[in-house]
Parts: C-alpha cells; structure tokens; sequence
C-alpha cells in the first residue's frame, strides 16, 4: 500500500491504481472484506480511480464506493461510521457531477447530509468537522444542475 500512496504523491495515478489493486486482493485473503484496512485501501484505490479521466475509471471508482458502503452496514461498531458514510457518498456526488449525471449527484448529496445529521458529535474538533462536511455539501447541493432540485429539509 505504501507504494501506492507513494505514486499518488507523484500524480502517477495508472502506477496507484494497480499497486492499490494488488494490494487490495491480498488484503481481502489476509484480513476479510470488512476488515477497516482493506476498506481504507479501497476507498484509496477508488480515489485513485476518480481522478483518472477516463469514464470506465469513474465507474470503478463508484463500484468501490458502493462496496465500501454495503460492508460499512455489514460491520457492527465502526468507529466513525456516520462520518465514514457520508465522506464516501460525498466522493461519489463527485464523480457524479464530473459525469454530468445531475440527478444521481443531487440524490447522493442529499443522502450524504442524511449521513452528516447522524454524526455523533463528543467533541469540539468532531463538531466543527461535521459542520465543514454539511458546508460542503450544501454548497455543491446549491451548485447542481436544476434539472432536478426540490424542496428538502437541510439540516
């Protein structure tokens, strides 16, 4: 993995992708799909995938995404987890919007601040955290196609 995140530095994105693959397949036989390293590799391989410029990319990209979010339900206490959610399904209104598919990008936005809301917040820097994620993501909502916007209740 480390070599992954040694070509990401280097913006030689082809050489992470398959690095971050690599690394991902013997994650998974070593340690599980649920296992939070091999969620982090992947998350960073999907990463790596939506700066690529390449469509078929932006599609693993999002399949990565997905996977991330259907074992995130899989695992029990995930520290986190809310925040976790909610950065992912923002990564993905992303890839959406670099897609030019607005509907599926404000949808994802609006699932993300249902994320956002339930963020447990303990502390100052969690608090501030959260309300930066909200600020993002109601700006971008702002910024959508209005193809489809629609009244919603944020936050």
């Amino acid at each position: 993995c480390n070599l992954g995140y040694l070509y990401r530095h280097k913006e030689m994105h082809q050489n992470v992708t398959v690095v971050l693959k690599e690394a991902l397949d013997l994650l998974i036989c070593v340690l599980g799909e649920t296992h939070p390293t091999v969620l982090t590799t992947m998350d960073n391989l999907a990463d790596a995938l939506s700066l690529s410029e390449g469509c078929s990319e932006a599609l693993q990209a999002l399949r990565y995404y997905s996977k991330i979010l259907s074992k995130l339900k899989e695992v029990g206490d995930v520290k986190n987890k809310s925040q976790t959610e909610a950065v992912v399904l923002y990564k993905m209104s992303r890839i959406h919007r670099q897609q030019k598919d607005s509907e599926a990008e404000l949808d994802t936005l609006e699932r993300a601040l249902i994320a956002v809301k339930a963020i447990p917040v303990r502390t100052e820097l969690e608090k501030r955290t959260k309300m930066e994620l909200k600020r993002y993501i109601r700006a971008d909502i702002l910024t959508s196609s209005p193809i489809k916007k629609k009244p919603m209740n944020v936050l």
